[in-house]
């Protein structure tokens, strides 16, 4: 249903759905969260690869 919609829309901000955000470091519990979604209520998981302070 949802590659419809993106197809429908290729400029659709795919960002909107990004529910959570982890470091590398967190990996650990950026797997958890996937796994146990309901808990979480994750959508889509992302890890930040660069320090969200710096402007790029």
């Amino acid at each position: 249903m949802l590659i419809r919609l993106l197809l429908k829309h290729p400029g659709y901000p795919l960002e909107d759905l990004v529910t959570h955000e982890f470091p590398l470091e967190a990996y650990q519990e950026a797997i958890k969260a996937n796994a146990e979604r309901g808990a979480y209520q994750s959508v889509k998981t992302v890890f930040r690869i660069f320090d969200p302070s710096v402007p790029e």
